[in-house]
């Protein structure tokens, strides 16, 4: 059944994808909404990816599993230094930041 809700939606895009889950929770800020899903675990001894979704609107309630929602992927990394705790000397460090926005028709 999951199947015939992924070939309904629109042909794929580079950085589109599919997602499903289960809203956690969800706020607004600066007339955007960020709503945050967890997915199913891939087994019962794996941690379920949790991230953030933006839209212009609510798209689920919480607590509401959702199925085949269409986002897209961007984001960057960011490069710094730190100090290496134990010889002090400055060591390269990334934050890698990823954004999902809703795909709304």
């Amino acid at each position: 059944m999951a199947e015939a809700a992924v070939q309904q939606l629109r042909p794929t895009r580079i950085c589109e994808m599919p997602i499903s889950g289960r809203v956690d929770s969800v706020k607004t800020f600066e007339g955007k909404t960020y709503t945050r899903v967890t997915c199913p675990a891939k087994d019962a001894f794996s941690m379920p990816s949790v991230f953030e979704v933006r839209s212009l609107r609510k798209f689920a309630e919480i607590g509401q599993e959702f199925n085949s929602k269409q986002v897209s992927v961007s984001g960057y990394i960011r490069d710094y230094q730190y100090p290496d705790k134990k010889t002090g000397e400055m060591r390269p460090g990334q934050d890698n930041n990823v954004y999902f926005e809703l795909i709304e028709n």
